[in-house]
C-alpha cells in the first residue's frame, strides 16, 4: 500500500510539472492541450540544465522569501503585544496569538510565492520559446534582455568548460 500511495505521489507530481509546462505553452502558442504538452516537455527536456538551474535558484528565493515573510510579520506582532497599550497590560502570554499568526503567515507567504513561482517558470519557457523561434536568426533579433541572455551564455560556457 506504501508503494502504492509513493507511485501515486510520483504521478501526482508528474501531471502537476506537465500541466504548468502546458498551459504556459498555451499561453505562448495557442495550440490545444495535447499538442502544447508535448511541446513543453519537449522544451524542458531540450533545455534540462537551464530548466534545473532556474528551478533551484527559484526554489531558494521562493524559500528564503517565505521564511522572511513568516519572520516579519511574527516580530511585528511580537512588537506590537509587548509595546502596545491594550496588549501589553493585558495579555498573559503571546505564544498563542504568535503560533496563529505563524499558520497564517505561512499560509498566505505559500500563496503568494507560489505566484512567484509561476511567474519564474512562465519568463523561462517565454525566454526558450523565444530563443527557439529565433534559433537561426542571424539578425538577433531575440526579444530576450541581454542580462537574461548573458546569464545563460555565461552558464553554458561554463557546463561546457566543465
Amino acid at each position: 500500500m506504501k508503494c502504492l500511495k509513493c507511485c501515486m505521489a510520483c504521478f501526482e507530481r508528474f501531471i502537476k510539472f506537465l500541466n504548468k509546462n502546458a498551459y504556459i505553452q498555451i499561453a505562448l502558442s495557442g495550440n490545444n492541450f495535447c499538442v502544447s504538452a508535448k511541446n513543453g516537455m519537449k522544451m524542458v527536456w531540450n533545455n534540462a540544465n537551464r530548466v534545473a538551474l532556474v528551478s533551484g535558484l527559484g526554489a531558494a528565493f521562493i524559500f528564503v522569501g517565505q521564511i522572511f515573510m513568516i519572520c516579519t510579520n511574527i516580530f511585528i506582532c511580537y512588537y506590537i503585544y509587548t509595546n502596545a497599550e491594550p496588549y501589553k497590560t493585558e495579555m498573559s502570554s503571546t505564544f498563542l496569538p504568535l503560533l496563529l499568526i505563524f499558520f497564517i503567515s505561512f499560509g498566505v507567504s505559500m500563496v503568494f510565492m507560489s505566484v512567484y513561482g509561476m511567474a519564474i517558470d512562465t519568463i523561462l519557457m517565454c525566454f526558450l520559446y523565444d530563443e527557439e523561434m529565433n534559433k537561426g536568426n542571424l539578425e538577433g533579433k531575440m526579444r530576450a534582455p541581454d542580462t537574461l541572455k548573458s546569464f545563460f551564455e555565461d552558464h553554458d560556457k561554463k557546463v561546457e568548460d566543465a
